[in-house]
């Protein structure tokens, strides 16, 4: 497991636990939580631009066209772990995005915009990173990750609220 793998599992770690920390408080001071887990999706957002751009001595001026693969899901270079930990990574971002815009009736639809303009931005990034593979199929598993956490965190809220 290399570096980045270890920052990426640290970095889903922390952010499921934040999440779990502000969905369990949620009930107690809504407008606290939902600004805490505004914040707190914002300060992930920058550690997975961080993450995911190292090693930042990589740098070239000109973008690498032809490196990136263009066909999404094709059997040629896909990597199914690659694709877990794409989705993974945006879950929790998914959570406490959702969490911090659900009073307002847009939340998913902000989450989806977000995490896709995040992980299309990581993705032009990365075209001037020699040390990193830009793919189509990034962005489209970043996205799914982000909706499935803000489905999951729209679920547990429904749910929870039918038991009090």
């Amino acid at each position: 497991m290399d570096n980045i793998e270890k920052y990426g599992a640290l970095l889903v770690g922390a952010g499921l636990v934040a999440s779990l920390i502000v969905h369990g408080r949620g009930h107690y001071n809504r407008r606290a939580s939902v600004i805490k887990s505004s914040a707190i999706g914002y300060v992930y957002a920058a550690g997975i631009l961080i993450g995911t751009t190292i090693p930042w001595s990589s740098f070239q001026r000109q973008a690498r066209w032809s490196g990136i693969n263009w066909a999404p899901f094709s059997s040629g270079q896909l990597v199914p772990m690659d694709m877990l930990h794409n989705a993974l990574l945006f879950f929790p971002l998914g959570v406490l995005l959702e969490i911090g815009y659900s009073p307002n009736r847009l939340g998913l639809v902000y989450v989806l915009c977000f995490s896709a303009l995040l992980g299309c931005g990581l993705e032009t990034v990365q075209l001037f990173n020699i040390d990193r593979v830009p793919q189509i199929a990034d962005p489209i598993m970043n996205i799914a990750g982000a909706a499935v956490g803000a489905l999951f965190s729209l679920s547990l809220r429904r749910l929870t609220s039918g038991l009090r």
